[in-house]
């Protein structure tokens, strides 16, 4: 996972935060065994704080349709 800090929209003197999340590759045997069916992929996301989520540590994102 990485975290860019980026000028605000038009208007807003506040910074914004992207992090942009890729497919874990090792560390576990939970890792190793989804990468081995899920070779690639990111996932980002924009926020007006900093402290969402830490650089280094490892997410699970759990996408639900919805009803």
């Amino acid at each position: 996972m990485s975290k860019r800090e980026f000028e605000g929209w038009s208007g807003t003197k506040s910074p914004l935060y992207d992090y942009s999340f890729n497919v874990v590759t090792s560390g576990s045997d939970e890792n190793k065994k989804f990468w081995e069916y899920t070779p690639s992929g990111t996932f980002n996301i924009t926020s007006i704080t900093d402290d969402q989520f830490k650089v280094g540590k490892e997410y699970y994102i759990d996408l639900q349709e919805a009803s």
